[in-house]
């Protein structure tokens, strides 16, 4: 039964996510607007290939800007672009690819830059 609780845990951690993504792809479906900000431009071209969102840039303020966020790339520039696209009207969030240490190391990264929790995701 050990692998059944490790299953049930993965699940449980990547349900978040998974709940994050569909809202999106039911917005983007329903005429919304997904953007997707570069970075790690293989992590950012296979979201964006997810999502059905070929844009990497929204109107200010509009729709959800998403940032798939990988250990060794900036954080900054990201953090500042997904705040004024919030500061605007818009949702954002940052989606933290990696090992759980990673994931952690990022958060830190996005918090200190001023992004709120609510608008990161593991």
């Amino acid at each position: 039964m050990p692998a059944v609780g490790g299953l049930a845990r993965r699940a449980k951690a990547v349900r978040p996510v998974a709940e994050e993504l569909r809202r999106a792809q039911r917005s983007a479906s329903e005429g919304g607007l997904i953007g997707v900000l570069p970075g790690d431009i293989p992590t950012a071209d296979a979201l964006r290939e997810l999502l059905g969102a070929p844009s990497t840039d929204l109107p200010r303020g509009e729709g959800l800007l998403v940032h798939p966020a990988v250990e060794g790339a900036d954080t900054a520039g990201p953090a500042r672009a997904l705040l004024a696209h919030e500061e605007a009207g818009g949702r954002s969030l940052a989606l933290l690819i990696g090992a759980r240490e990673q994931r952690e190391r990022l958060e830190r990264a996005f918090v200190e830059a001023g992004l709120r929790v609510a608008s990161i995701a593991h």
